[in-house]
C-alpha cells in the first residue's frame, strides 16, 4: 500500500487458511478502499491466481506471492513499462533473509526473450510467479494457470506466452524480495520437487511436441554435467544437492502421478534425516 503509484486495487486472495487470516484481511480492507479480499478459494496458488484474474477491475495484472515483499516503486514500473510492450513482464527478485535462497531473479538491465524454438526449449531462467506482470486479455488468452501442476505453474504460463507467439520483457526496476529459506535440508527438498515437477509438466502436457522432449533432454543433461562436476570435487553437500535435483527429474519423467503422496513421502524422508541444531543452516548455498 506504500508504492508510489497510487492508482490501483489490492487483491487478497485467500484459501486454506486455517487461523484468523480472513479476519486480518478484512481487517485491512476496511481501513483502505482499494484493498478487496476474495476468501474461501481452494488453497493450490493456481485457482487464486485465475480468481485474480478473474476478480480484476482493471485491464493490468500484477502478482506477488505471500512470502515476497514489493518494493515502493514496483507498480509504478510495471505500469510504465506496459505503456510501450503489450505482452508479459517479469521484475527483478532479490533473497529476502539470511537462508539458502530460492526463486531469485536478480535482472538489472532490461532483455527480451522471443518466442524462438530454443526460448521454449530453455523457458525456466526467464521469470518467477512471484514477480510479473501481464494484461488481463492475454491471461486469458492462454488459458490462464493450470492447476493440475502445484510445482512448475508460473513457468507452464510463461511457456504457453511464448507459444502463442509473444515475447517476454524483464522490467528490473520491478524489484521484489523473496524470503530465503530456513535451511540447506528444505533447499534440497524443493529443489527435488521443481525438478520433477519441471519434467512432470512437460512429458504430462508437452510430450507430443519437439520443444518438450528437447527441454526434457537439456534438463537431464544439465543435471548429470552438474552431478558429475560435484563428485569430481567432493563437494559432498552439492553432490548431494545435484542427486536430488537429478532423481527429482527422474521421478517426474517416470514416476507416479501422486503428486500429494510424493510430496508427503519427501517430506518424512527430511524431517527424519535432518540434524539438529544450527548446523542445518548453510547461507553460502
Amino acid at each position: 500500500m506504500a508504492n508510489d503509484y497510487a492508482d490501483f486495487e489490492l487483491l487478497l486472495l485467500e484459501g486454506g487458511s486455517r487461523d484468523d487470516t480472513v479476519a486480518v484481511l478484512e481487517g485491512l480492507a476496511a481501513r483502505d478502499p482499494r484493498i478487496r479480499v476474495v476468501a474461501g478459494l481452494p488453497s493450490d496458488l493456481c485457482s487464486k491466481r485465475n480468481a485474480g484474474m478473474n476478480e480484476a477491475r482493471g485491464s493490468l495484472l500484477v502478482y506477488c506471492d505471500d512470502d515476497t515483499v514489493p518494493s515502493q516503486g514496483w507498480i509504478g514500473a510495471y505500469v510504465r513499462a506496459a505503456e510501450s510492450w503489450d505482452s508479459l513482464m517479469v521484475g527483478a527478485t532479490f533473497p529476502r533473509g539470511d537462508g539458502p535462497a530460492v526463486a531469485i531473479r536478480p535482472w538489472t538491465t532490461s532483455r527480451v526473450w522471443k518466442p524462438t524454438f530454443w526460448n521454449k526449449v530453455v523457458y525456466w531462467p526467464i521469470g518467477v510467479g512471484a514477480n510479473f506482470a501481464c494484461s488481463q486479455n492475454i491471461a486469458r488468452e492462454v488459458g490462464g494457470w493450470d492447476s493440475r501442476f502445484p510445482i512448475g505453474e508460473d513457468s507452464d504460463f510463461f511457456l504457453r506466452v511464448l507459444r502463442s507467439g509473444r515475447a517476454i520483457r524483464t522490467v528490473p526496476e520491478a524489484v521484489v524480495e523473496h524470503d530465503t529459506l530456513s535451511d540447506w535440508h528444505t533447499l534440497v527438498r524443493k529443489r527435488h520437487g521443481y525438478a520433477r515437477g519441471a519434467t512432470y509438466l512437460l512429458r504430462r502436457k508437452y510430450a507430443r511436441t519437439l520443444h518438450g522432449w528437447c527441454s526434457i533432454a537439456v534438463f537431464l543433461g544439465t543435471w548429470s554435467v552438474v552431478l558429475a562436476a560435484d563428485l569430481l570435487t567432493l563437494r559432498r553437500r552439492r553432490i548431494r544437492l545435484s542427486w536430488h535435483r537429478l532423481c527429482g527429474g527422474l521421478a517426474g519423467l517416470f514416476g507416479s502421478s501422486d503428486w500429494a503422496e510424493h510430496e508427503a513421502a519427501m517430506a518424512a524422508r527430511f524431517a527424519a534425516a535432518a540434524p539438529a541444531g544450527p548446523g542445518r543452516q548453510d547461507p553460502t548455498l
